[in-house]
């Protein structure tokens, strides 16, 4: 899957991407046709290492990681995120109540942690606060 440009309601556009990333393919793939029917481009991932590439290739403001993810997780993601030169708001999800936890304990500077199974009305206004949010830093 490619980056898919649209107009957007948020601002977001072929410029700024969301990155959403999860192991779960079918997650990811729900995620993103409910943003890109908003008009927010997606760029999607499966893993934390494809995540930190998309990351440093789109320099998102927004990226959705999911906590519980093989090899590089979403808290390793998250770790490794306070070490790129752009500001970026990172909403961490998980279904697992323990990861929950972890990912609160442990959030690394995210912007938000959201359980799993989401309410897409509330993923939206979370990226839509930080697409915000990041517009008022500029």
């Amino acid at each position: 899957m490619n980056v898919v440009a649209f107009d957007s309601e948020f601002g977001s556009g072929k410029d700024n991407p969301v990155v959403v990333a999860d192991d779960d393919s079918n997650q990811v793939f729900e995620i993103a046709e409910f943003l890109e029917r908003r008009g927010i481009d997606v760029v999607p991932a499966f893993d934390g290492e494809s995540a930190i590439a998309a990351l440093e290739k789109h320099r998102p403001a927004v990226a959705l990681i999911d906590v519980n993810m093989p090899g590089w997780d979403g808290i390793r993601v998250a770790e490794i995120v306070r070490y790129l030169d752009h500001k970026l708001a990172l909403i961490l999800m998980s279904g697992d109540s323990e990861a929950i936890l972890r990912a609160n304990r442990n959030h690394e500077g995210a912007f938000a942690v959201i359980e799993k199974p989401l309410a897409m009305k509330h993923v939206a206004h979370f990226i839509e606060a930080a697409l915000l949010r990041d517009s008022a830093s500029r």
